[in-house]
């Protein structure tokens, strides 16, 4: 196994896939992964209303197109 692989290995055996996560649990991954993209990145985090819509949305995107990954693959990709 090529050196670069060991870390996209480890994300993916150490967190729970989204599909496996309650609504709670998706919602959570959400808000987490957004402040993390905001740091990340240097974006304003948004205010409260927009912040909670694009929590909601984005949990759906990752229930629906990314239910085999979980938190820490995300996270690994920014």
């Amino acid at each position: 196994m090529p050196s670069y692989m060991a870390p996209i290995l480890k994300a993916k055996e150490s967190g729970i896939p989204f599909r496996k996560m309650s609504k709670e649990e998706l919602l959570l991954s959400a808000y987490s992964l957004i402040v993390k993209m905001n740091v990340i990145t240097g974006w304003a985090i948004l205010d409260k209303k927009l912040l909670d819509v694009f929590a909601e949305q984005l949990s759906l995107k990752l229930s629906e197109t990314y239910s085999f990954l979980n938190q820490n693959e995300i996270e690994y990709a920014f």
